[in-house]
């Protein structure tokens, strides 16, 4: 268990990292679009943790009921005038009863997380047996970060504040077998290589063809046993 002080500190940093919202680039949309498709061909009631002020929940209310969850009221603030359904919450206490929710989606939110399996316990009471969990993280070994570690650099989001630990595909795998959760599928979102003047061009044509441990953006979808 994290010591409280500890664990308090790292919500006053994630709040004040993202009180006003996320601010979705181009970029961010074209990463997400992979699990959006993903989340498309399923039906049922979703819970979307970390939604910030709602730009991804917006895109899974398309084919879906949802609900999103986050810490930051002016996010949430945002979020509602939108016209979509949110609570204030966190990951270690989703504001619902067992068994809501026929589909989970955390993206880029389990990297800020201290206690990753409470979190992913309290995912798995919100969720019907059978549910299935849609969850994504920077993969800190990318092809892009390998050569970047190799010529000495640090990648951008483990100098981030907020993020507090780091994944990769096999990490992420683990944590949801450690969960107690049934690996459905890994995959992988955006290309990119490093190139001079601090330049990382990002592509997702090759999202289907090559592996998930290369790629940005790593993606697991499970399943809820209970």
């Amino acid at each position: 268990m994290v010591n409280e002080s500890l664990e308090a500190e790292n919500v006053r940093i994630q709040r004040r990292g993202y009180e006003d919202g996320l601010k979705v680039t181009e970029l961010d949309m074209k990463l997400a679009a992979r699990q959006v498709r993903i989340i498309s061909k399923m039906k049922g009631k979703i819970i979307d943790i970390g939604c910030s002020e709602g730009t991804l929940t917006m895109e899974l209310a398309k084919s879906n009921e949802v609900v999103g969850v986050d810490l930051c009221t002016n996010a949430l603030r945002i979020a509602k005038s939108k016209g979509l359904t949110v609570k204030e919450g966190n990951a270690y206490e989703l504001p619902f009863p067992d068994n809501s929710f026929d589909i989970a989606h955390m993206s880029e939110v389990i990297e800020h997380i201290l206690e990753p399996l409470r979190a992913m316990s309290e995912v798995k009471r919100v969720l019907k047996s059978g549910g299935v969990f849609v969850m994504t993280t920077p993969n800190c070994t990318s092809f892009r970060d390998k050569l970047l570690v190799l010529a000495g650099h640090m990648q951008a989001y483990s100098q981030h504040s907020e993020h507090v630990r780091l994944y990769n595909k096999r990490l992420l795998e683990k944590l949801v077998k450690d969960s107690g959760f049934k690996l459905l599928g890994t995959y992988g979102s955006g290309f990119s290589f490093p190139l001079p003047f601090g330049l990382s061009p990002v592509t997702t044509l090759f999202d289907w063809l090559l592996p998930a441990g290369l790629m940005q953006r790593v993606i697991v979808v499970c399943e809820v046993i209970k």
